[in-house]
């Protein structure tokens, strides 16, 4: 199995957004274990990476898949909309003709 660049450094990064966490989590507790932290210390640190990080996160995902749905439909226009490409075929095992349609405007395609 081959992968892509892009698949690389996608799980080049997950794996490295791992390890920090895992990382902030031991340091954290070694440090809370010799010098026990404030509960507005506490509060602030589950404030930022529970409610703050997983927000912003889910912006800037929501923002990619926009981005890409907009990229990747918004050249179909009305009259290429109603154009299909239609490609029938007879599945040889039950001899039974079928139809696949597809959008001619998406890329790919």
């Amino acid at each position: 199995m081959s992968f892509t660049l892009g698949d690389k450094w996608i799980a080049s990064g997950l794996f490295a957004w791992s390890m920090l966490w895992f990382s902030v989590f031991v340091i954290g507790s070694l440090w809370n274990l010799v010098a026990p932290w404030p509960v507005e210390v506490w509060k602030g640190f589950w404030h930022v990476t529970g409610v703050g990080i997983p927000v912003f996160m889910a912006l800037v995902t929501a923002v990619w898949f926009t981005r890409g749905d907009y990229v990747l439909f918004l050249p179909c226009s009305d009259a290429s909309r109603k154009k299909r490409l239609t490609t029938s075929t007879t599945a040889p095992w039950w001899g039974i003709k079928t139809s696949m349609k597809r959008w001619s405007c998406v890329r790919g395609t």
